[in-house]
């Protein structure tokens, strides 16, 4: 990732996201950037409260239909 190096008291992101980032977020929003960036960091709070960490592969990290 590329950019300056992260402050942990920063207040605010700006990035510039590729085509394929922006469509995540878009989805993840149903449309909205700011949702979709709101629904991803709910979704890393959840599956980092069921022991997912940073270090770990994302494929580590499975959900049931009945929990959705």
């Amino acid at each position: 990732m590329n950019g300056r190096p992260c402050k942990i008291d920063t207040k605010r992101l700006d990035r510039t996201l590729n085509d394929a980032e922006r469509q995540i977020i878009l989805t993840a929003g149903e449309g909205d950037l700011s949702r979709g960036w709101h629904k991803l960091l709910e979704l890393y709070a959840h599956v980092h409260g069921q022991g997912y960490r940073p270090d770990q592969s994302f494929d580590l990290v499975s959900y049931s239909e009945k929990d959705v």
